[in-house]
């Protein structure tokens, strides 16, 4: 199954316990393809840095390691800009340009910019929790 992790979730899923960091695990255990562009993973690395330096409840090392283990589990394309539906925030078009161009079936997010749109041609955009259940 193809899935695509909006940045908030791969954030709250290394900083802080709960359902967004269930969905990691699943990921470091190889149970669903984790769909990511350059982009995004870039993203991912300049906000972790940015959390680092306020929550400071993270070492580099930890960190490095956290962000390696999802990079590496990620299998990268380049999204067809403009293949998604339009997006109210346009910092998130692109996971919605990735899903669609992928055919990724979801896309996990707790963005309401992105969870008010509920689906997208070939897949749903949920929160963590329910992506949970489908385990």
């Amino acid at each position: 199954m193809k899935v695509i992790l909006d940045t908030n979730v791969v954030m709250s899923g290394i900083f802080w316990p709960g359902h967004a960091r269930e969905v990691l695990i699943l990921l470091e255990e190889g149970k669903f393809e984790h769909i990511c562009a350059k982009d995004i993973a870039e993203e991912y690395i300049d906000v972790a840095n940015r959390l680092k330096k306020k929550t400071k409840n993270l070492d580099d090392s930890v960190l490095d390691e956290l962000i390696e283990m999802i990079l590496m589990s990620s299998i990268f394309h380049e999204p067809i800009y403009g293949a998604g539906p339009e997006c109210r925030d346009p910092k998130d078009q692109i996971f919605l340009d990735l899903a669609v161009s992928t055919g990724a079936k979801y896309i996990v997010s707790g963005d309401k910019d992105l969870l008010v749109l509920e689906t997208y041609p070939g897949g749903k955009i949920i929160k963590p929790f329910p992506f949970l259940e489908l385990f």
